[in-house]
């Protein structure tokens, strides 16, 4: 029989130690592992980044923490997914860190810089104190030269040559040691701007600097000890991305190649390197509430004024203006800048323009509507720069205030040209037709129909968004630069048609109609027409749904000639005593086919409109029936011209009113 005190102390051992295996199991085990951003999905105004690595799991709770992680996340967005396992994801924070780190190495490394300028600069000194040395020696002999000279002239003439050479011989060295001096202060006032320059951000090393960045901590239960990939998902501020086409139109073959790019860019503090890429039109945390109606007061005592302003003066320069809106939306030591931007001459919003708070990592580019916003942007003064290819480069000194929006007006004017004519030639050879099959397109050794599906993306359509996944995996650097990526390239046919308005311009305008027919839209955006390789236009379109036509002006034909001439014009007064006036007006408008081809020319010109009743309008040529009195004035032909072909249109009409009135307008 066992000693029952035995018996006590056993169990109590084994209450322990199952204890201590249940405190073990329990405790988590922290991990820090590193990671790498393998996707991004880029929406118009922010992107989704996902990362992955590999985390060895043991059995019980596993902490696994992501290090030195871009400071731009949103927090709530972060969303943890695990591959090919039975565990379980416990738990998901986000933490912001900051950092220290010691200055004393960037001290000394400037301090050494300083040192070696220094020497170089005592090694010049040494120079220009030699070359002075010379200097003297140089101008004392050719003092006493020209004094010996001159009492050996005096009593040898055939010396002259002599003393004349000597005294070249001294110029020319004494030249060379100026010369030499120069040089070396060149050099020392270099090494000074150097020293200078190196000395500036001593005084602002104060032992160490902060950086700060934050951690995403998982919390995992496994069952087993196990490996596994993880991948963290989050949404970050500063990327976007735009459209943008290039169309090259083939005119013998009536067909048009239009490559559909995505710019993009991003600052959001960390690089994505050989990443996969997406672009999305969805925007992911909008919320598109209907808008709710106030109270409409009316009193004879003024009313309060609503969403009263800070009294904060607007400001403005040759090209921008900013006034501020209140908003409390933002937070606490944080304003936001919004604005628009167009040309200065058409009034037309431009696309892409980059806008940078220069000394900041702060910036963005407009959309389709030539619109930009920056949120949270930290109150205080900047200078706002904006850039766009082909315009002037415009930039305003403004400050942000607390809970404030800054609304800039951004008129850009194009840059002048140094030359008279701009050529821009094809980058990448057009796409030839197969011989074999009629449907069938190649470029680079690649097959491309424009009824399959992409070569550069895989395109998911939906009714009110479309995802392009890149079949290619792309860099895009946190740089604040525009990157272009080729989404889709498609060959489609192009109908042409050729107009005319000879009353204000005597040229024939070529015009491309393209039908979508791709199973997505092409989004609004900018778009770069070349014909037959030739750059002819830039333009803007706006969104086109599959089906829908798209119009591209190519430009002016001068194979089709046109010419508006006044043949006659005469003026008579009918009647006694001032009676009526009568004006006839007779025109021809001349077309001219030189193409090899037969072509339609859509012509339009005008009539005048009366406005007032005693003045009557009368058609002679073209005959127009069952014209009515104050109808559109427009006139219309649409001839077809044979090649070498000309065709003349007659246009005659007659202006009767009574002679004693005035009438303004008549040409």
């Amino acid at each position: 029989m066992l000693n029952p005190s035995i018996n006590i102390w056993g169990n109590k051992m084994n209450y322990m130690i199952i204890l201590f295996l249940f405190i073990g199991i329990s405790f988590a085990k922290e991990k820090t592992v590193q990671s790498k951003v393998v996707e991004a999905t880029v929406f118009k105004d922010r992107a989704m980044v996902t990362r992955t690595a590999t985390v060895n799991l043991t059995k019980g709770m596993n902490t696994i923490i992501f290090p030195n992680l871009t400071t731009d996340i949103r927090d709530a967005s972060v969303t943890i997914s695990l591959q090919g396992s039975d565990a379980k994801i416990l738990d998901v924070k986000v933490e912001r860190k900051f950092t220290t780190k010691s200055r004393k190495k960037d001290v000394e490394e400037i301090k050494q810089k300083i040192e070696s300028l220094s020497n170089q600069k005592q090694k010049i000194r040494n120079k220009i104190s030699v070359f002075n040395s010379k200097k003297d020696f140089i101008e004392s002999l050719k003092a006493e030269s020209i004094k010996y000279a001159n009492q050996k002239i005096l009593l040898n003439t055939s010396s002259t040559k002599k003393w004349s050479n000597l005294l070249s011989f001294v110029d020319t060295n004494l030249s060379a040691v100026y010369n030499g001096i120069y040089d070396q202060e060149v050099l020392k006032k270099e090494i000074d701007k150097e020293i200078k320059k190196l000395k500036q951000p001593l005084g602002q090393f104060n032992g160490a600097q902060r950086t700060d960045y934050k951690i995403i901590i998982a919390k995992i239960s496994s069952d087993r000890k196990q490996s596994l990939k993880v991948r963290p998902s989050y949404l970050v501020n500063n990327a976007s991305w735009y459209s943008m086409y290039d169309a090259r139109v083939s005119s013998a073959e009536k067909e048009v190649e239009l490559t559909y790019y995505g710019m993009v860019r991003q600052t959001t503090g960390e690089d994505w390197n050989d990443v996969k890429l997406t672009f999305s039109t969805v925007d992911p945390v909008s919320v598109k509430s209907l808008p709710k109606l106030e109270d409409w007061f009316l009193d004879v005592r003024p009313l309060p004024q609503k969403n009263k302003k800070k009294n904060i003066r607007s400001i403005s320069n040759s090209n921008i203006q900013v006034d501020y809106d209140q908003n409390w939306g933002l937070p606490d030591g944080k304003g936001a800048i919004a604005g628009y931007v167009s040309d200065a001459a058409t009034g037309e919003p431009l696309v892409g323009v980059n806008i940078v708070l220069t000394g900041s990592l702060l910036g963005i580019s407009t959309d389709r509507d030539g619109r930009f916003y920056i949120a949270n942007v930290p109150a205080k003064n900047y200078t706002v720069k904006v850039t766009y290819i082909g315009y002037q480069d415009t930039q305003i000194k403004m400050e942000v205030y607390n809970k404030h929006t800054a609304n800039m007006l951004v008129q850009m004017e194009e840059s002048a040209m140094e030359s008279d004519e701009i050529i821009v030639t094809a980058q990448r050879p057009f796409l030839r037709k197969s011989v074999a099959n009629s449907t069938a397109y190649y470029v680079d050794g690649l097959s491309l129909n424009s009824t399959k599906k992409s070569l550069y993306s895989n395109v998911k359509a939906k009714d009110l968004s479309t995802t392009f996944e890149l079949k290619t995996k792309n860099t895009i650097p946190s740089d604040n630069t525009s990157h272009k990526i080729t989404i889709d390239v498609r060959r489609q046919p192009i109908s042409f048609e050729y107009t005319a308005v000879p009353k204000v311009v005597e040229k024939v305008y070529l015009k491309g109609k393209v039908i979508n027919q791709n199973e997505f839209p092409l989004l609004a955006g900018e778009i770069n027409v070349f014909m037959e390789n030739d750059f002819v236009n830039r333009t803007l379109i706006n969104t086109i749904v599959p089906s829908d036509t798209m119009e591209l002006a190519l430009g002016i034909d001068d194979g089709i000639k046109i010419e508006k001439k006044l043949k006659n014009k005469f003026s008579e007064t009918k009647g006694l005593l001032g009676g009526d006036r009568q004006i006839t007006y007779d025109y021809e408008i001349i077309i001219t086919n030189n193409r090899r081809s037969e072509e339609e020319i859509t012509i339009i010109d005008q009539l005048p409109l009366a406005m007032n009743e005693k003045i009557n309008i009368e058609v002679i040529a073209p005959k127009r029936e069952n014209k009515k009195k104050g109808e559109n004035p427009k006139l219309v032909w649409k001839v077809k011209v044979k090649p070498g072909e000309q065709k003349s249109l007659p246009l005659k009409f007659k202006i009767d009113f009574p002679a004693n009135l005035r009438i303004y307008g008549l040409e």
